[in-house]
């Protein structure tokens, strides 16, 4: 399968994060450094599809896509992605005190010492306190049922891979659907931030604006 992968976040989901009434996006840039993915649920043996330790941030709604790569015939059922954990956002309106109309904000998702992340190679760390740039891994598993990149309950669910079936509300998102691939597909990546940006208040960071995109390959 031929894949088009965009610079911006990387998963393969049939399902959407669930209700979420904001503003929309004029800009949102990302920094990704690995793309993996794995035929089993539990992230194990990973095959690196992309990796740049040089990455820089990009925008979505500007930039093509980051590369084109095959993939081997298999139906992988975790997908890993490894980024900068800081976002940046432009909204299109103001809302709230976070999101203000044209004004470029930082998401930063792994924002407190009480977070964990495990990289693709297994290295693992912990989260700097407040808006630090820093590499973290995402992992998608068909395994896990959390579909809130940003948990409140449990911030570093998207962080960490399942290691067995008892992990499955605890570590990685859900993945909606495993990622088939045949020789005659070609997959594209699409990112919708429709109405997917809103305020949000954090302990840690005070007031930020939230992105919440909906995202899928077709």
């Amino acid at each position: 399968m031929k894949l088009n992968i965009l610079f911006s976040f990387l998963v393969f989901t049939l399902y959407s994060f669930g209700s979420f009434a904001g503003v929309n996006a004029t800009a949102m840039k990302g920094k990704i450094y690995k793309f993996a993915v794995s035929t089993s649920e539990f992230c194990t043996s990973p095959v690196t599809v992309y990796s740049n330790d040089n990455a820089t941030y990009g925008d979505a709604f500007s930039q093509a896509a980051l590369f084109q790569q095959h993939l081997d015939d298999g139906t992988y059922k975790c997908l890993m992605i490894e980024m900068s954990d800081n976002i940046k956002i432009t909204p299109a309106a103001n809302d709230g005190t976070g999101c203000v109309a044209g004004t470029e904000s930082t998401h930063d998702f792994c924002r407190s010492s009480t977070q964990s992340y495990q990289l693709i190679d297994g290295t693992k760390g912990t989260c700097a306190n407040g808006v630090k740039d820093e590499r973290v891994a995402i992992y998608f598993s068909t395994i896990s049922t959390t579909t809130d990149p940003d948990n409140q309950a449990n911030p570093s669910v998207a962080f960490n891979p399942p290691a067995s079936a008892s992990d499955a509300g605890s570590k990685g998102l859900k993945l909606g659907s495993a990622l088939v691939v045949s020789s005659t597909t070609t997959s594209t990546f699409v990112m919708d931030t429709t109405g997917r940006l809103a305020s949000a208040t954090d302990p840690v960071i005070g007031n930020y604006c939230r992105a919440i995109p909906l995202m899928s390959f077709k």
